[in-house]
């Protein structure tokens, strides 16, 4: 995991947009480019947002700054 500072703007509103625990600061930037991470990087991300669930730019394994998508239902934008 890196200590970097978020590259690209996030679509997402999230407790940890703009800080250190954002994801874009945590996962490295071969994961935030292939928009995956791997299972093991999941287990480890979710002990560090633990007892909180996930930030809302990961599902599963797929990790995607782009925000809600449009029609996404009520659950996207309340996140």
């Amino acid at each position: 995991m890196s200590a970097s500072t978020p590259t690209q703007a996030c679509a997402w509103r999230c407790p940890w947009q703009g800080t250190a625990m954002c994801a874009q600061c945590l996962l490295n930037s071969q994961a935030l480019a292939d928009g995956r991470v791997t299972l093991g990087v999941l287990c480890g991300v979710k002990h560090l947002y633990k007892p909180h669930g996930l930030p809302p730019c990961i599902k599963g394994t797929v990790v995607d700054m782009s925000g809600p998508r449009a029609g996404a239902g009520r659950e996207a934008v309340a996140a």
